[in-house]
């Protein structure tokens, strides 16, 4: 039965920067493994020669499997059956794949997949209010409707249950783990996926931290032409960096009571989380007030009527 390691995403958490690593190193060796990074595309998968070619070329840095999660296994395992000295361990990537629908097309497919393919799930996680506070100005802030804060949490609020996302792979049945690991924002991300791995880091060098959130630039030149930033299409977010470089962030939407609500929301999933962590990411999530209080945001709020 073939190992796969499936990195899920999710969207604000810290995959392009692992694309963009991924892509630049496609075959890593472990301590008692090979792994080798696949992109599919339309057409298939894609070349080690064209992800590092479209890599080069692309305004990210990198280039993502496109399509859906049962659609790229299907493809690779017909990939890992034309080929029988196979002995690595694949390694594929999307941050769309841990939505309801890509779950479901899994459920469907599994059957066929069983005693084929293991899946090793990973999906990397942060605290809510910052994902929050990076989610709108990136993506909801320039809509031009009646969208607020508050209407866009009702909708949101469940995407951000990070522990409930991640079970519910618990329910196919080709899948043999589910991991949960916390993205550091201040911290090199592929370091922890080498870890993951159990790779030694030092072999590579530091990824690159890509497509991390919109600045104060980004913000002024939006609020003036906010036609050139629709909804998930970063292409402007990055041509914007590169001519104006800065690392002034936007203001802080949230207001004290806003926060609060938002981890009461959040606070069980929290807690489920915590339990699935190994001790060392146990305790750093257990230290990280983000998770758990609103004191760790209030410099945000001294001297700001609420």
């Amino acid at each position: 039965m073939k190992k796969i390691i499936v990195h899920i995403g999710y969207p604000k958490c810290g995959s392009s920067a692992i694309q963009h690593f991924l892509c630049h190193n496609q075959i890593l060796h472990g301590e008692n493994a090979e792994y080798r990074y696949f992109v599919i595309g339309k057409e298939g998968i894609l070349s080690r020669q064209q992800v590092t070619s479209l890599s080069r070329r692309s305004l990210s840095g990198y280039v993502a499997s496109v399509g859906s999660l049962s659609n790229a296994l299907i493809v690779l395992q017909d990939y890992l059956a034309a080929h029988e000295h196979n002995d690595f361990v694949p390694v594929i990537s999307q941050e769309g794949w841990g939505s309801n629908d890509d779950i479901a097309d899994l459920k469907r497919i599994s059957e066929d997949l069983n005693g084929k393919v293991e899946l090793h799930i990973v999906g990397y996680v942060r605290p809510q209010i910052s994902w929050l506070q990076s989610a709108w100005w990136q993506w909801y802030a320039w809509r031009g409707d009646d969208l607020t804060l508050d209407k866009a949490w009702k909708w949101l609020k469940h995407t951000v249950k990070w522990h409930a996302r991640l079970q519910r792979f618990a329910a196919v049945s080709c899948v043999g783990s589910i991991t949960a690991r916390l993205q550091d924002t201040h911290a090199d991300i592929t370091r922890d996926l080498l870890d993951y791995l159990h790779i030694n880091g030092s072999k590579y060098q530091a990824g690159k931290r890509i497509n991390t959130s919109v600045t104060a630039n980004h913000v002024a030149i939006y609020k003036r032409l906010p036609f050139l930033r629709p909804p998930h299409d970063s292409r402007a977010d990055l041509v914007i960096d590169k001519l104006l470089p800065t690392r002034k962030q936007p203001p802080f939407i949230m207001t004290h009571d806003f926060a609060r609500e938002v981890l009461a929301e959040v606070r069980k999933d929290n807690l489920a989380l915590l339990e699935t962590l190994d001790e060392k990411a146990k305790s750093r999530m257990r230290e990280d007030q983000r998770w758990w209080s609103t004191d760790a945001y209030a410099e945000h709020w001294s001297g700001r009527a609420e």
